[in-house]
């Protein structure tokens, strides 16, 4: 994309939403003397300007620019290989376009990085460890595993599954259900005649303890019943 291009794109932008200069200036903070440089194709703006400008206009930054030419990645893989969220993958490959756009020396480390990994190559691996990796999918479950044991990508590992028909390897067993713990004697529920003998023993004069012995309850249990009772005008 060149500056001419740019300035169609974003004149046509200001048309569709009735917006002059002056008011994309206050909306963006660009000055003035700049968008109409952008108009009138004198200047190219850098990459975060350009994001300002259509911020305010409420479009996308593609409209101002044009589409770039799609590169199919797989974002759930990469978000695994780069320890990130697949929405954070997404925004970076997104922003790595726009520094083919914008020459952003960063961004452009970015876009290498993800290309490099979204094609990685399959076709070195020799049929011994082929075997190996194989072996150690089936003994794990885990494409990450296999990926730090065979020092390559998580995309790697994921290439030479769909290769091979591997996917019945990946299937993580189910975690054991696991027992609940019996729940502790204070966690009962009280029944009428329970608690009738904790009144009883209470107007005794009876301690926790001895009514938590007569019971089979805790003391804690006993304390907190009479504390209930207490506070609703029952003891």
């Amino acid at each position: 994309m060149d500056q001419k291009q740019f300035a169609g794109n974003l004149r046509k932008a200001m048309q569709r939403r009735g917006v002059d200069a002056p008011a994309l200036s206050e909306r963006s903070g660009v000055s003035v003397s700049q968008i109409y440089n952008y108009l009138t194709g004198g200047r190219m703006p850098r990459l975060d300007t350009a994001l300002r400008l259509a911020s305010a206009l409420g479009c996308r930054l593609d409209e101002l620019c044009g589409r770039p030419a799609s590169v199919r990645i797989n974002t759930k893989a990469l978000a695994n290989y780069l320890g990130l969220s697949e929405h954070s993958v997404q925004v970076l490959h997104a922003r790595a376009f726009g520094a083919r756009m914008f020459g952003d020396p960063l961004l452009e480390s970015v876009e290498r990085t993800l290309s490099g990994v979204s094609t990685a190559d399959t076709s070195r691996w020799t049929a011994a460890e082929l075997s190996e990796i194989r072996a150690d999918l089936a003994r794990t479950g885990s494409p990450r595993r296999a990926a730090e044991l065979h020092a390559c990508s998580v995309y790697t590992i994921l290439q030479l599954v769909s290769a091979h028909g591997w996917e019945d390897l990946l299937k993580a067993s189910k975690p054991k259900k696991k027992n609940n713990p019996p729940r502790p004697k204070g966690a009962r529920h009280w029944t009428a005649a329970e608690v009738a003998t904790l009144r009883k023993m209470y107007a005794e004069g009876r301690s926790n303890a001895e009514i938590a012995d007569a019971l089979g309850r805790t003391d804690v249990a006993v304390a907190n019943k009479k504390n209930k009772l207490a506070s609703r005008g029952k003891l």
